[in-house]
């Protein structure tokens, strides 16, 4: 079995035609175009861990054509299923396990590139009827990881790797491209030169021109709308020139009508200090209202003082008198009661007066 690493473009076909049971092993060095992220004649090895009858096996590579040589059931194919299994994730399920590997396990398949490496890990156990079940699957890509996977490849590593059904020849496969049937012969070539991809970006690129023809329609149709509203719009403008002057003579007026607003507001705080002030000096005039009625009051008692004191004044003088004419009386009574006792007559009758007589005079007269 032959693995041609020149033949990048996925001829899969050995250029010599050597049966699968030739003891031939060459190398052709020639250059070859990458795939994806890599190339194929940067592949260096493949390592095969539990998959049919690989235990652990390092297959190393190098440039050109590379013949696996062995007898039957040794395990040639195994090694190109091996890497359509890294390739495809197929087959799907856990059949490729190997007769001597325990009840549960790893397959592992990586290819060591120049500058990376990518593998796959499939994680695998036996029930216990017997059968054999995958339990998960891992791709890598050098330190990075990719869990879950399923049934698919992850995008990363089939853009890494780049292959298809194309790459690989299988055991029964022709020998040579030329003796297939016509129809497969065609099929390989649209595949290499991806003609279908070539009627797909066609379809989508006359789908595309189609879409943009209908938009520069719907956009020729605005522009026509568009230049119409231009008119309507130019037809306005003097109109609108005007309103902008009338709006810039408003914010003038506005900005006087503010200036004022300003002083009346000053103003208005003003007057709110002359009410104060209004206020105290009503309350100093209601202040002095109450003294000049308190003193009209005190006035008037001054004036009815001033009567009162004239009839003391009178009162007094009466008194003086009382007293001026009450000691002249006294006097008079002394000089008459001498009189009489010198004299001892009475001034009425001119009769004598005892001493009896003359002290009942003195008594009344006292």
């Amino acid at each position: 079995m032959l693995l041609d690493l020149n033949n990048d473009l996925g001829w899969g076909r050995p250029p010599l035609g050597l049966p699968s049971s030739s003891a031939s092993f060459s190398a052709q060095c020639c250059p070859s175009p990458s795939l994806g992220d890599i190339s194929l004649d940067k592949l260096k090895s493949l390592t095969i861990e539990n998959y049919q009858s690989h235990k652990k096996t390092v297959v190393k590579f190098v440039s050109g054509v590379n013949a696996f040589i062995g007898l039957g059931q040794a395990g040639k194919t195994a090694i190109l299923r091996a890497f359509r299994l890294l390739a495809d994730n197929r087959p799907l399920g856990a059949k490729y396990w190997p007769w001597f590997a325990d009840d549960s396990g790893i397959t592992k398949v990586f290819a060591d590139f120049e500058d990376t490496k990518i593998g796959v890990n499939k994680n695998i156990r036996r029930k216990e009827d017997g059968t054999k079940t995958l339990a998960s699957t891992e791709y890598f890509k050098d330190d990075e990881r990719f869990s879950g996977v399923g049934k698919d490849v992850p995008d990363k590593i089939r853009d890494a790797l780049n292959l298809s059904d194309i790459n690989f020849q299988m055991q029964l496969d022709a020998p040579f491209l030329i003796t297939e049937q016509p129809s497969a012969i065609s099929k390989i070539i649209n595949n290499v030169i991806r003609l279908d991809d070539v009627e797909i970006w066609t379809s989508k690129l006359t789908t595309a021109i189609n879409s943009l023809n209908k938009e520069a329609k719907i956009v020729e149709g605005d522009v026509t709308s568009f230049k119409l509203e231009l008119k309507k719009v130019a037809a306005v403008t003097d109109e609108v020139g005007a309103l902008l002057e009338a709006a810039q003579k408003l914010e003038f007026q506005i900005s006087d009508l503010q200036r004022e607003g300003d002083d009346i507001n000053h103003m208005l705080k003003q007057v709110e200090g002359f009410e104060k002030e209004k206020r105290s000096v009503e309350s100093a005039l209601k202040h002095i209202d109450d003294c000049l009625e308190r003193a009209e009051h005190i006035y008037s008692k001054m004036l009815e003082t001033d009567d009162e004191r004239g009839y003391i004044l009178e009162y007094i003088n009466i008194q003086a008198d009382i007293e001026r004419v009450e000691s002249e009386h006294e006097a008079i009574a002394a000089e008459y009661i001498a009189m009489l006792g010198k004299l001892n007559v009475c001034p009425t009758c001119f009769s004598d007066i005892n001493p009896k007589a003359l002290n009942k005079i003195i008594k009344e007269m006292l």
